[in-house]
């Protein structure tokens, strides 16, 4: 499997979902490319370095090194609703690991190579591939997890009503 995707540039694969709507728009544009500016910058990778960008996005299918991975699928009968308790369940996930002393990593990238993996797991036909989740000891001193990335004002996504 590692090999097929190595010989690719899944970036430009088509995932079996919509991973981003086409065109992303506004905040939700601009946050993505500032986050996108931030990470790549801090490992010393220029925008216009397209194989350096490639090498970096590659790493997504080595889990980053971590000693765990995890493909979660779902029913691809289901909608939204389950699709939202999908993520309630990654989340969930990803707090549990991190209460035992452990980091995750959510890849939707493995959304991009879905024929790959779904052959590789002899997955039924009714399953989808969501995401991949890498589980295991963080690197505090990778460079890529060595920023925050910017957050919006609560008051740009968020409205309470009722608590005058």
């Amino acid at each position: 499997m590692g090999q097929r995707i190595a010989s690719e540039d899944p970036r430009h694969s088509k995932s079996e979902y919509p991973i981003y709507p086409e065109p992303m728009w506004g905040a939700y544009k601009e946050r993505r490319e500032a986050h996108g500016v931030q990470l790549y910058g801090s490992l010393g990778i220029s925008r216009n370095d397209a194989a350096g960008r490639l090498a970096q996005y590659k790493k997504n299918f080595e889990f980053f090194d971590a000693p765990v991975g995890l493909f979660i699928t779902i029913d691809r009968r289901l909608g939204p609703g389950q699709w939202a308790d999908l993520g309630g369940y990654i989340h969930a996930l990803a707090f549990l690991a991190r209460g035992h002393g452990l980091d995750t990593c959510p890849q939707e990238a493995w959304a991009r190579v879905y024929d790959t993996v779904s052959h590789f797991l002899k997955l039924p036909d009714n399953e989808m591939l969501f995401c991949g989740m890498a589980i295991g000891y963080g690197d505090r001193r990778h460079k890529a997890n060595d920023f925050r990335s910017p957050r919006a004002d609560l008051s740009e996504f968020c409205t309470f009503l009722g608590f005058d």
